[in-house]
């Protein structure tokens, strides 16, 4: 599988035969606004020969079990920026102090 295009945020190298080697393409473009990588979509389709589906499954498990948590707690900035958003306004602090334990 060989990327069908590639484009480099850097400046184009002397030679280009060892992006071309190490990507499989030569359709590589430098001074990009981003570095993006291109695959066509029968590519992406094919079976990855080296997958292992037991470490999927735990891995797959373990992604959840992570970011459950973080959708749910608020973080220090969502509780400054609600705090802020309730005791400022047009830029303007209120008397009113923190409640106790909060950061």
């Amino acid at each position: 599988m060989s990327p069908s295009r590639i484009t480099l945020r850097q400046k184009p190298p002397r030679s280009l035969r060892a992006f071309a080697e190490a990507f499989g393409t030569e359709r590589i473009d430098f001074d990009a606004p981003a570095d993006t990588l291109t695959l066509r979509t029968a590519d992406l389709n094919l079976p990855l020969p080296t997958a292992d589906p037991a470490l999927a499954q735990i891995v797959q498990r373990y992604a959840t079990m992570m970011a459950t948590p973080l959708l749910c707690e608020p973080t220090w900035p969502d509780e400054c920026s609600a705090h802020w958003s309730t005791h400022c306004v047009n830029g303007t602090r209120h008397s009113r102090r923190w409640p106790a334990g909060s950061p």
